[in-house]
């Protein structure tokens, strides 16, 4: 398998950040909505802890899938989709990629203005964001809860629009992405 981007599908790198990123993203979103429930606790503090350190790796890895497509372009969509079904993935990539900043950009600034350092992995402490401000915390604690529905739905629109090219527009758009998919 190529490593890079081919006019034709996507090679290694961009399969594996793809999934990897995905499928974390999808646990970090279904242990923050378990967190904001659950009773407060030691164990619950190292939940968090946890969850922020995967938020920093996905913020890291979101900044290199970015790099590696100005690097690697990514091959363009396949043919055959109306001009409405072209705009609407580069604009649901586009908010993908907004989400991913955005989610653990508002968690690393909320988590300063409530006083907490984020320390990723306990490897290493990350300079705080902002000052601690518990007004400003309020609001980027909402921000961040809204961010994560927002992506529950834009990844929700993702899985099914790639579902729609796989079993009805009957494309190479899933195959292209799948890690030993061929177009």
């Amino acid at each position: 398998m190529q490593l890079k981007n081919s006019p034709e599908k996507y090679g290694a790198v961009t399969k594996i950040l793809h999934w990897l990123t995905g499928i974390t993203i999808i646990c970090l979103l279904g242990v923050g909505l378990y967190m904001v429930r659950a009773e407060k606790g030691p164990a619950l503090f190292q939940i968090y802890a946890l969850h922020k350190s995967f938020g920093i790796l996905v913020l890291t890895a979101t900044f290199f899938r970015v790099l590696w497509h100005v690097y690697s372009k990514k091959p363009p969509l396949v043919g055959g989709m109306a001009a409405w079904e072209r705009a609407a993935a580069h604009a649901g990539h586009f908010f993908l990629y907004i989400c991913m900043l955005g989610m653990p950009l508002s968690g690393w600034a909320m988590s300063s203005a409530f006083g907490r350092t984020v320390k990723p992995f306990d490897l290493f402490a990350l300079p705080d964001f902002v000052q601690p401000n518990p007004e400003l915390a309020e609001r980027l604690e909402a921000l961040h809860g809204y961010l994560a529905y927002a992506l529950i739905g834009m990844i929700a629109l993702h899985a099914a629009a790639a579902l729609k090219h796989h079993f009805i527009s009957k494309d190479s758009t899933l195959k292209r992405m799948l890690p030993f998919g061929k177009p």
